[in-house]
């Protein structure tokens, strides 16, 4: 089967292109070299080990290792990674090595004829003609795209290029404000909320990585770590705190990892590597278990669904990604009550039907009394007709109320049989209007209002009951 190296490169040019944003290496000089050396991955070594580069196990490998005969007649121990990701990441560790650091260091991360220079005079390989055929691949096949695309990717993560080259546990933001836990590509979920479980009800929700071990990531701003231990039952955990808006705490916690990149006290950032999934404690495959937790103001502390805590991210990120559960999407009812484009908009029959039903009448009079008694900011503005100042508030005053009405209440009072008399005079002493019934066209009211609504009220207002775990 004949090789298409432009399919090859584009295929992991995003894996090159995050390697330059983190360490400086240029995306062109890593993919041409992954070509060659993995002859653009049909290699056996590519193909069965994903390892792109021939590294040898070497002193330092504590992982897998595969033998394969490669430049000497008996059989050598390579290292056998996870995945390609991983294979890549090593690489450029070894890049960053002091003895091409001390020739590369200094060059853009655009300079991959520099970077080239660099790496020969490191001592990277033998062969007189590597420097060249590198440069020669770039140019050919245009990688040098891969390296602008880094810098503009770059330019809007707000972060400087090669930030992570000197840490000792690089991590790469994901979102500025909101990031999944794990990347859900390809994952699916084997363990729901509340699941009957031997003695217990399931925590969390397990998401299988299909035997891979993969990043997992801080899902908020500003979040602080609590836990990082290793427990029996849970493996390596990761609890991490945020502070809502409305005083309360989220926590987050993450369990079975294979590795726990921060320790109590951080504080950690949306879209933060803090470890890697595993199989770690009680665990019987390679998974991340995610709980998710608020504690309230007197510190009482309860377990929600994750499922709608992942789909309130996703709507807030606009990115959307299935999370398969035996073929169905778990997020997608959830996922539309958080998405901007398909908030729900309140129709004229819906406050109609509120306000009949909380004020027991289909007496519009009525209706005015109640909203009245309820908009706290009215004032009587000697200036204007106060009926008129009354109907361009109806709506917002509507919108207040209703946002107070738990559901309960509303099928409370839907459920009832009593009804006021629709001659019954209104007695609401907290209202501001008495006026008598024969004077109001509640017909001519409700075109107004509606009018009112769909142009003076604001297109966010307009959606009632929407309850999001973020705010």
């Amino acid at each position: 089967m004949a090789i298409n190296k432009n399919e090859f490169y584009e295929k992991y040019a995003p894996i090159a292109i995050e390697q330059q944003i983190k360490y400086g290496i240029p995306a062109s000089v890593t993919l041409a070299q992954m070509g060659f050396e993995s002859s653009f991955g049909t290699s056996r070594l590519a193909r069965e080990s994903s390892n792109f580069f021939g590294v040898k196990q070497g002193s330092s490998w504590k992982g897998p290792i595969s033998y394969h005969i490669d430049d000497h007649n008996h059989p050598e121990a390579f290292r056998v990674y996870q995945d390609v990701r991983a294979s890549v990441e090593d690489h450029s560790k070894v890049l960053l090595l002091p003895r091409y650091q001390k020739h590369c260091g200094s060059k853009s991360s655009q300079d991959y004829q520099g970077w080239a220079d660099g790496i020969m005079a490191g001592g990277y390989a033998s062969k007189e003609d590597y420097k060249s055929d590198l440069i020669g691949e770039i140019k050919r096949y245009h990688l040098d795209k891969y390296d602008e695309m880094a810098v503009i990717q770059a330019r809007k993560m707000g972060v400087e290029m090669g930030y992570a080259k000197h840490q000792k546990n690089p991590q790469i933001p994901m979102s500025k404000d909101y990031a999944l836990p794990i990347q859900f590509e390809n994952l699916k979920v084997t363990g729901l909320f509340h699941e009957k479980r031997s003695g217990h009800l399931h925590g969390g929700v397990d998401i299988s990585t299909s035997g891979k071990y993969l990043p997992v990531y801080a899902t908020e701003n500003n979040g602080k770590v609590i836990s990082a231990c290793y427990g029996k039952d849970t493996g390596n955990m990761i609890k991490v705190e945020y502070a809502q808006d409305d005083g309360t705490t989220l926590q987050c916690t993450y369990m079975h990892l294979s590795q726990i990149h921060v320790k109590v006290g951080d504080t950690v950032q949306a879209g933060q590597q803090i470890g890697m999934s595993g199989n770690t404690g009680r665990s019987s495959g390679a998974h991340l278990h995610f709980e998710t937790k608020i504690k309230d103001l007197s510190g009482k502390i309860e377990a929600f669904n994750p499922i709608s805590y992942l789909a309130a991210i996703e709507g807030k990120t606009g990115k959307q990604t299935p999370l398969l559960r035996n073929g169905e999407d778990l997020l997608a009812v959830e996922r539309s009550k958080y998405s901007p484009s398909v908030q729900p908009q309140v129709k004229e029959s819906n406050w109609k039907e509120l306000l009949a039903n909380v004020t027991h009448s289909n007496d519009p009079t009525k209706w005015l009394a109640y909203l009245m008694s309820q908009n706290k900011e009215y004032g009587r503005d000697n200036d204007k007709d106060a009926f008129s100042e009354l109907i361009s508030t109806l709506f917002s005053a509507a919108l207040t109320m209703a946002a107070k009405i738990k559901a309960s209440e509303m099928l409370a009072v839907v459920n009832k049989d009593a009804k006021l008399s629709e001659s019954e005079e209104v007695k609401d002493d907290s209202s501001l209007i008495k006026r008598n019934r024969e004077k109001v066209d509640a017909s001519r009211l409700q075109m107004l209002a509606s009018t009112i609504f769909e142009t003076e009220i604001p297109e966010n207002k307009q959606a009632v009951g929407l309850k999001t775990s973020l705010t």
